[in-house]
């Protein structure tokens, strides 16, 4: 009043510049009148402690209250009923009080067994126990956390811009939770706004964090981000004072509040606090910007303590020594080493040449063994070639020795000891004919070491260079090599000519062997399983997914395979058009792979080198599958569903003598279509083993 009534200019209210009309005389007496019927002043409710009143004692207007009211909140609500001339109603029937008080708990009607049962309860506290269940049920906490979580503006989309989907859902789930949990309101206050400040923070207060960065957010296109920062941080104070002080702060982020205590620099001390936030401004349009942390479910949380338990059992049980397994495991490699060494055979009639000039003089008493001498010369070829006689022959061994009068360095004609060779290659004929010599593709190689960089495969690869191939690592290790080739295709009994070409092109001057030594083995049990790479063809497009898996789109057999299998580049004929074979060497055994999202057919294949009789593999599909081995459909599953491993286990019939081809189609219904493909012949001696036996070869 004093404000309003002052003939001071620069007191009076509204100040002269604001271009206001000042009140009347009657307006400011009408005020000072109100005043003097005894309006007290009050603080703004905010800050104003709540206090429990005392409640009423007595009825009003002679009514009995003692028998109308249960509870001291009926006392207040009597008494203004009773002071406005108005008397309570009859007690709502029990269909009314269990709908009233299921939508003022869960926010949802009750159900019609609810309804029965409460109807039917002879207990005497039926309501208070209905009270109870509904406060147990987890509807109570997402009908409660709907209110909170529009004052704290949770929403699943970023807000503005594209308006993308924000994974925030788990504040949300710990909202709900916390309602249902009963969690005091000091802790959900705290760990909403610093619970990663706490000192050992669990994953709930983590998460309970996220209400600091519920703001809206955007990438919008000529955004600055110290604008956008600044937006963000001023939005987090302004809804901290409205959710948690009851006080609209925004009107001072530009000045000291008018009705309110709070200045600018009350508003700019909050500002200090959430500015620490080292989240980015932008938001990239994508579900989840940094920083994020993994949220597990509670079913996995569960499942993991179980894994858990079970690994520190197992590890128990890894780590209690097991005398009786050590001894039966020394006793299956012994019996392995036997097994291996026992195979070896030497060629016969053994010639070597040097195409560098060196001399390849033959060692004493051991076939096939040659060591080099005379010109060494920066790059060679060693030509090595003999007969077969009256036998099979599936693997190819290379020894390399060191040479006795060059102490201390491996067995490499280089100035350190190291070798390298960067291809090896092998040719047959029958023994005494005079036709040409046919290549026998050498399919896999293991070595009992290789120099880091320089594995034994490169040295089969076909990939010529110098910079290339097996390196015995000489330079390092001054002792004994043992390198052994699978061939594609073995050699069956009977007299053969062979050649052995092997090949010294490195970059490094002199790095050839020294000493060296062939030998064959025709125990096709020790041969790895070797398969090519996978070819890829289609999509052979049809929206439906039976005729998908059931129509033949020119790759089926009897189409479109070469003798050994398909090619990079070859094709199946469409129409007026062709689909490629694609070569997917990223197509990794024992993984899902996943094509593309349109529905038809697609057709995989690839060739199994020669193994044992039986195969084992593990398919997975998505959707339909169908399998061909060597021309013979084998498997064929019109299922729908999506590809997982070992959803379809074989037993496949292969020849052992030829290479096999496995023709796989896998038919799309719908969404992404996928494959998986592991397969093992248990039977076989795996190449893991020859690091075992090193020593002993």
């Amino acid at each position: 009043v004093r404000r309003i009534s002052s003939g001071d200019e620069f007191e009076r209210m509204p100040p002269a510049d604001s271009h206001k009309s000042a009140l009347t005389p009657s307006q400011i007496d009408t005020i000072r009148k109100w005043i003097a019927a005894g309006a007290a002043y009050e603080p703004h409710w905010a800050f104003v402690a709540p206090l429990r009143p005392a409640a009423p004692e007595m009825a009003v207007g002679g009514f009995d209250s003692d028998a109308w009211c249960r509870g001291p909140i009926d006392r207040f609500v009597l008494r203004r009923m009773l002071e406005n001339g108005k008397q309570p109603s009859a007690p709502a029937s029990r269909e009314s009080l269990i709908r009233r008080v299921t939508l003022d708990l869960t926010g949802l009607p009750p159900d019609p067994e609810s309804v029965d049962a409460f109807l039917h309860s002879t207990s005497p506290a039926a309501y208070e126990e209905l009270v109870d269940r509904l406060l147990e049920s987890p509807a109570f906490g997402e009908h409660m956390a709907r209110y909170w979580l529009d004052a704290v503006r949770y929403a699943d989309t970023h807000g503005l811009h594209f308006d993308n989907y924000r994974e925030v859902w788990p504040y949300r789930d710990w909202v709900v939770r916390s309602f249902n949990d009963n969690l005091p309101f000091d802790q959900f206050a705290v760990k909403q706004l610093a619970g990663d400040l706490l000192p050992t923070p669990t994953t709930d207060d983590l998460i309970a964090s996220g209400y600091n960065r519920l703001h809206v957010t955007t990438n919008e296109g000529g955004s600055i981000a110290e604008e956008v920062f600044n937006r963000n941080v001023v939005d987090r104070v302004s809804t901290t004072g409205t959710v948690f002080m009851g006080l609209t702060l925004g009107c001072a982020v530009c000045h000291d509040h008018k009705y309110d205590p709070i200045s600018a620099e009350d508003f700019y001390s909050l500002y200090a606090f959430f500015n620490s936030l080292d989240d980015q401004p932008l938001d990239q349009n994508i579900k989840d910007p940094a920083p994020v942390i993994s949220v597990m479910s509670a079913e996995d949380e569960i499942r993991l303590a179980a894994v858990d338990a079970r690994i520190a059992s197992v590890t128990e049980q890894l780590e209690t020594p097991r005398p009786e397994l050590d001894a039966a495991l020394q006793a299956w490699i012994g019996q392995a080493r036997e097994s291996f060494l026992a195979g070896w055979f030497d060629p016969e009639d053994v010639t070597a040449k040097s195409r560098g000039g060196a001399t390849l003089e033959p060692v004493d008493d051991e076939p096939g063994r040659f060591r080099a001498g005379g010109t060494n010369p920066d790059t060679d070829v060693y030509e090595i070639g003999g007969r077969i006689t009256d036998g099979a022959a599936a693997l190819l061994r290379l020894d390399v020795f060191t040479d006795p009068h060059r102490p201390g360095v491996g067995g490499g004609r280089s100035p350190n000891g190291n070798a390298v060779m960067t291809e090896i290659r092998l040719w047959v004929r029958p023994a005494g004919s005079a036709e040409e010599f046919s290549e026998i593709r050498l399919a896999a190689a293991v070595a009992d070491h290789s120099q880091e960089t320089y594995p034994v495969a490169a040295a089969i690869d076909r990939q010529a260079g110098s910079t290339n191939g097996w390196a015995i690592d000489g330079h390092h290790r001054n002792d004994q090599r043992t390198a052994i080739f699978a061939m594609a295709d073995p050699l069956p009994s009977g007299n053969h000519e062979f050649r052995v070409e092997m090949e010294f092109g490195s970059q490094f001057a002199q790095h050839a062997f020294s000493d060296f030594r062939i030998r064959f083995s025709g125990e096709d049990s020790v041969r790895p399983l070797v398969m090519s790479d996978w070819h890829l063809a289609g999509p052979f497009a049809e929206p439906n997914g039976e005729l998908a898996l059931k129509n033949n789109f020119g790759a089926e057999p009897g189409n479109n395979l070469r003798p050994g299998g398909v090619l990079d580049g070859d094709y199946i004929p469409l129409g007026d058009g062709k689909v490629e074979w694609k070569a997917r060497k990223d197509f990794a055994d024992g993984a899902v792979h996943v094509f593309t999202m349109e529905s038809g057919a697609w057709y995989l294949h690839r060739t199994i080198y020669p193994v044992g009789n039986r195969l084992r593999v593990s398919l997975g599909s998505d959707d339909a599958v169908a399998v061909w081995m060597n021309g013979h459909e084998v498997h064929r599953n019109p299922v729908a569903r999506g590809v997982k491993p070992d959803q379809d286990i074989l037993e496949l019939d292969v020849n052992p003598n030829v290479r096999n081809d496995i023709l796989v189609k896998v038919a799309n219904f719908g969404g992404a279509a996928g494959f998986y493909f592991a397969a093992s012949d248990s039977g076989r001696a795996a190449f893991d083993l020859y690091p075992v036996l090193q020593k002993e070869i």
